[in-house]
Parts: C-alpha cells; sequence; structure tokens
C-alpha cells in the first residue's frame, strides 16, 4: 500500500493506493494477527465484533477473510438468476458473415463435387450474423455506505452492478474496475483505492461477487484497513468501536473513468428493482437496450 496526503482548499486528504485486492486484504489478516480480544493497537476495533450478520455481512472478521480468498458461492447464485431475467442474448451485437453449406439441395452446383458422384453437390450460401468485440471500459465503484444503509441493499446493489459488468464482459468489451471507499470527517478526507481487475486479467465471479455484493467489504475489511493505522489517524477520523468511523463519501481524487457510480446510486429496496437497474448502467454507458428486452 503506498500513503499520499494532499492538502487542497483547507482540506488534508489521506489518500491509500492498494496494489490489488489481496494487499487490501492484508489488512484484516494484520488485525487478526496482532489483536488482543477486541483491541488492536490499543484501541478497539469495530471490526472484531461478533455477531450483527445482517449488517456487517459476516459472524467474524476472520469469516469475512475466508470470503475473501475463496469467494461467495451464494452472491454468484444472485448473479445468475439477474442474468436469466435480463434475457442478454437480446443485447449481443452482431457482424455479418457469409458462409457456404453443402447439401442435396441448394442454389447452385458445386461442378467438381458433381463430376466426382457426390451427392451432396448443391451449394447455398447463408448470412449469419455473430458477436463483435468492444472497447476498454474504465470502472469506479464506490462501495460505502453509512450505518443507516441496509444490508441487503448493497447486497441488491451489487448483484445489479456486476450482473451489468458481466453483461459488458459478453457484449465483447473489456472491463477494468477500481472500487473506492471514501470517509470524511470535519476538514480530513481519507480514501482507499483497490484495483480489483485489469484488462485481459481472469474472471473468478465468486470472489467478484463478495466484493461487490458482501457488505463485510465495507463493514469489515475497510474497517480493519483503517485499523492498522496510527492512532492519531484513527482519532482523526474517530475510527474505534463506538466511534462513528466518519461519514460516506465519494472520494474528491478519482483517476481517469469511463463510468462512476456513487455509493448512494442503486441502493435498492426490493428485489424486482435489480434487472431495472442493471439495465441503467448499461445505458449509462452507451449499450442500447431493445424494447423488447
Amino acid at each position: 500500500m503506498r500513503k499520499e496526503t494532499q492538502e487542497k482548499d483547507g482540506c488534508t486528504y489521506y489518500l491509500r493506493f492498494f496494489r490489488d485486492w489481496l494487499d487490501f486484504v492484508s489488512c484484516a489478516e494484520h488485525v487478526l494477527r496482532g489483536c488482543k480480544g477486541k483491541s488492536f493497537g490499543g484501541m478497539e476495533c469495530s471490526s472484531l465484533y461478533e455477531g450483527k450478520r445482517d449488517w456487517y455481512g459476516t459472524e467474524t472478521l476472520a469469516e469475512a477473510v475466508e470470503f475473501a480468498y475463496r469467494g461467495w458461492p451464494e452472491g454468484r447464485k444472485k448473479i445468475r438468476e439477474a442474468r436469466e431475467r435480463m434475457q442478454i442474448e437480446k443485447l449481443l451485437p452482431r457482424a455479418q458473415r457469409i458462409i457456404r453449406s453443402v447439401d442435396t439441395s441448394g442454389d447452385e452446383p458445386d461442378i467438381d463435387l458433381f463430376l466426382q458422384g457426390e451427392p451432396e453437390h448443391m451449394v447455398t450460401l447463408h448470412e449469419t450474423i455473430k458477436p463483435h468485440r468492444g472497447k476498454v471500459l474504465r470502472f469506479v465503484l464506490s462501495r460505502d455506505g453509512n450505518a443507516s444503509v441496509e444490508g441487503l441493499q448493497m447486497i441488491r446493489r451489487g448483484t445489479a452492478v456486476l450482473t451489468a459488468l458481466e453483461t459488458l464482459l459478453m457484449l465483447g468489451f473489456t472491463v477494468e474496475i477500481l472500487i473506492v471507499l471514501g470517509y470524511e470527517r470535519r476538514s480530513a478526507e481519507g480514501a482507499h483505492y483497490v484495483p480489483i481487475l485489469h484488462a485481459g486479467d481472469p474472471i473468478n465471479l465468486d470472489t467478484l461477487a463478495f466484493m461487490f455484493l458482501q457488505p463485510a467489504v465495507l463493514r469489515r475489511l475497510s474497517f480493519a484497513a483503517c485499523e492498522c493505522e496510527s492512532r492519531e489517524y484513527r482519532e482523526i477520523f474517530d475510527i474505534y468501536a463506538n466511534g462513528g468511523y466518519s461519514r460516506a463519501c465519494l472520494p474528491t481524487f478519482l483517476p481517469e473513468h469511463d463510468f462512476c457510480l456513487d455509493w448512494k446510486d442503486g441502493l435498492l429496496n426490493h428485489d424486482d428493482e435489480v434487472v431495472p437497474f442493471a439495465f441503467e448502467i448499461l445505458r449509462r454507458v452507451g449499450i442500447k437496450i431493445p424494447e423488447t428486452v
């Protein structure tokens, strides 16, 4: 992790750039290894509290770390169900191709085959349509949410986002994804930047399902990443048990991107809102959605 501090317009920005997903998860492992009871670095940690699965997403921080490595199969099931409802095949772009087939009847004879005595010597030309590849899209996704946001809202939002991203991959686009987690208190702002998918990377849907859907990414792993900081840093942002852990925000400093989803966008209250929001994401990046879908 690379640390950077900037000053702008009377505000201090504490930026944390992680190498990749596993670098981010290693912070939680550091807290697990060094904790004493529910404390780390002499201060109590919310990430170490047990129970409240509906809010935290997991029973313990250790369970969250396990999911971070092996993925979340339950999330994959939700993605599959949403994908089936979307009828993705109707969205696929098409490229024209002409193919040649030979049978006992057709448009015209193949003279060579006819002279050889082949019964299947009639040629027919068919026009076919095949998928055509697209371009690279860079996504910035805020995975924050304050204490009032229900875990199910995060899961529904994540299901819609990941279903839309999987659809883009099927459409031939290459997708790069950066998860950002921002928090602010008084005249200070903190941000975690976690790259989770680069162009050409293999896709593990179980792991991506955990990253996008699980409340534990924010309420276990992100908390733990903050709890690894110095006592001074934790006091600036109220990062300790019974502290506020600051207020969620979209970070001020964002890298170049094609699409950015704020943490407040897509907090869905009902399961039947998942597919419409997935289509909305596709529309925002320029995908034409047929009226019949």
